[in-house]
């Protein structure tokens, strides 16, 4: 593992903010995971800060760096494999991730050796480690019997935190497996055989704006958009949320001349009650100026979409000198379009509730890692003194015992096992986000 990076409050380092604030900005940590520890404290929980979009973090929670504060910011050697936005199966991974994984940690042992679990797989908010599953949870165990023997203490705690962030996903996709979408629609469908019209270019920022609902439990995405210009251009296009000065995200995209051109977009998601922001009205456009001599063809329609947990309508309003930003006190709503389209459509977002319950999953998550492990044992094809007493304690004991459960003999009580135990926690906490609807009693009098 690399050494930590430390940063001094009001010092004269690169990477050293000023005190009151709470953004740290450290371009190397760009793409990978770390946590951070302030001296005197410890190790930070994971959601006390979160990561920047340029690297480096912010604290969230009230927190502020104080003047003259020491704080460490180590790596562990490991990339995230998803976006920091990145959704999957309703729930944003990135948020989920940070709230989950120091729940339960791994036990550094004293044992000669083997005291090389790093302070980031140490954590345990709960206070319960995952040795406490299966006692053949020890990291020992679990460092013997993985297939590289020359496995450095840096890659080995990679290992494990994959091996976690593996069994939390196992964990959530168990439970939540249907992505609930409740809409995907077309803003509008153009007319046929409609004359070609240029849309003038005055200066100004034109687009959507869009309406979510006032409830953090369901999401809008943006799936994708259509463009229709009349000739080549490149350009941004730029979301915007009330409340908020900088756009949250600036798109790059390329038109061709008199050509629809669909653009994907893969994580756009707007949230009521976000990170950064909270509020339920956003701006998707592109500042005219930033098209040169290319014009966009207006479209014309009577047929807009019927949205069902969402609106929105075509919007201009004069950008401010100067600015990557327009007058939002000064909004044009109407029924001219500026040659986009949208592709939107809403889903259930479990995310917050997640976060919020987060301890709901601890015991699935401990099981379902000592699972992992000893499966892990199992398979193994490594050849020493660890493996070889293992595999013969696992087969004494019956391995298929202790996973899958089994009745050794016809008077013998039943023995539940991991896959057992596992299969009921998980309905348990599929109650907890799909509780059934509580019966009624309707008088007709």
């Amino acid at each position: 593992m690399s050494n930590p990076i430390q940063i001094t409050v009001d010092g004269s380092g690169d990477f050293d903010p000023s005190a009151s604030g709470t953004d740290c900005v450290i371009p190397e940590l760009l793409g990978k995971a770390f946590y951070i520890s302030r001296s005197g404290y410890g190790i930070m929980p994971y959601n006390t800060y979160q990561p920047l979009a340029g690297g480096g973090f912010r604290l969230l929670g009230g927190l502020v760096f104080g003047s003259g504060e020491i704080w460490f910011v180590t790596i562990t050697n490991t990339v995230e494999t998803f976006s920091a936005s990145s959704y999957t199966n309703g729930f944003d991974y990135s948020r989920v991730i940070n709230a989950m994984l120091p729940r339960i940690g791994f036990r550094n042992p004293t044992l000669s050796g083997y005291g090389i679990v790093n302070a980031g797989n140490q954590i345990s908010n709960s206070g319960r480690y995952y040795d406490d599953f299966h006692a053949l949870v020890r990291i020992k165990n679990i460092k013997d019997t993985q297939e590289d023997p020359m496995i450095s203490d840096a890659d080995f705690n990679a290992y494990l935190e994959s091996v976690k962030k593996s069994a939390i996903m196992r964990c959530l996709n168990g439970v939540l497996n249907v992505r609930e979408q409740f809409e995907r629609v077309l803003l509008y469908d153009r007319e046929d055989n409609q004359q070609t019209e240029l849309v003038p270019n005055t200066g100004l920022f034109v687009g959507f704006e869009i309406e979510t609902p006032k409830d953090d439990t369901i999401a809008v995405q943006i799936e994708s958009v259509s463009l229709l210009f009349n000739g080549d251009a490149d350009f941004n296009l730029y979301l915007f949320k009330d409340g908020k000065k900088s756009p949250l995200m600036i798109i790059p995209v390329s038109v061709v001349a008199d050509e629809a051109t669909v653009v994907n977009l893969s994580d756009v998601i707007l949230n009521f009650i976000g990170q950064a922001t909270k509020g339920s009205t956003f701006y998707f456009g592109y500042f005219q100026d930033d098209l040169g001599a290319v014009q966009a063809i207006r479209e014309f329609t009577d047929d807009w979409s019927k949205q069902c947990c969402f609106s929105a309508g075509s919007i201009s309003s004069k950008k401010i000198t100067g600015e990557t930003n327009f007058e939002r006190t000064n909004i044009a709503e109407s029924d001219y379009l500026y040659g986009l389209n949208l592709e939107i459509s809403t889903f259930r977002d479990h995310t917050n509730a997640i976060v919020k319950k987060a301890h709901l999953f601890d015991e699935l998550q401990g099981l379902t890692v000592a699972y992992v492990i000893l499966e892990s044992i199992s398979y193994s094809t490594r050849l020493n003194g660890t493996d070889s007493i293992l595999k013969d304690q696992l087969s004494k004991a019956g391995l298929q015992l202790d996973l899958n459960g089994a009745i050794p003999a016809s008077d013998s009580p039943h023995i539940e096992g991991l896959t057992g135990r596992i299969k009921r926690e998980m309905e348990r906490v599929r109650k907890e986000f799909y509780p059934k609807p509580k019966a009624q009693t309707v008088s007709l009098c």
